[in-house]
């Protein structure tokens, strides 16, 4: 469990530079609510009171850094989309056709996911005991990703499209957690290729009619 808990905390490392003593003691933050998250299998239940025991630091000390616990999600939100536009991205700079491009980044993430044990955090907060922030980190994250290439491929069309970009974008983030809901439900999990060659089944049809 030890090791599992080092691999996960990738996840919650400082993307900006910030001062040693701030960034270490949010660091310990982070570290104690990811720890009690995969010990409970639970969000929602965890409170702050949980964290600074776990943490070993006052009151007074975590709310000079976070209002909240959903404060701590939010911080990594900005971790996860870096690695998102970083996904994928041979991807953008090769010959593919735009619809490969736009989704791109759904292999490298279910791989992401599935080999660096972030699957036990993802299932937490996608799952019902995740609350509204796991989602949203998630699903925010992806509609910013999908939308910037969603600008730079459209640029190259000029029929008009039968769908509102922004619906398209909507339902292409809506179905890869649609997958990854189900691809945390199995009993026996499919592969990160098996999976994502289900999400491009369902996804690709849409694109190639706007996009070719």
């Amino acid at each position: 469990m030890a090791k599992d808990h080092e691999q996960l905390r990738h996840f919650f490392e400082d993307l900006h530079s910030q001062p040693r003593q701030i960034g270490r003691t949010k660091k310990t933050i982070r570290h104690a609510l990811l720890d009690l998250i995969d010990e409970k299998q639970d969000y929602q239940s965890i409170s702050v009171k949980e964290i600074l025991n776990r943490a070993n630091i006052g009151r007074s000390t975590f709310y000079s850094h976070y209002q909240n616990k959903d404060e701590i999600l939010l911080e990594a939100k900005g971790m996860l989309e870096t690695f998102l536009e970083k996904a994928g991205s041979p991807i953008l700079s090769s010959g593919s056709k735009s619809s490969e491009k736009i989704i791109g980044f759904s292999l490298p993430w279910f791989e992401h996911i599935h080999q660096t044990k972030l699957w036990a955090l993802y299932k937490v907060l996608l799952g019902p005991r995740g609350g509204r922030i796991g989602r949203k980190l998630t699903e925010e994250s992806l509609k910013e990703l999908i939308s910037k290439r969603f600008k730079t491929e459209f640029k190259k069309y000029e029929k008009p499209r039968d769908i509102p970009s922004d619906l398209l974008v909507q339902y292409l983030s809506g179905a890869f957690l649609a997958v990854l809901s189900w691809w945390y439900g199995q009993k026996n999990p499919a592969t990160p290729q098996q999976v994502n060659t289900y999400f491009r089944a369902l996804v690709l049809p849409a694109l190639k009619t706007q996009l070719g």
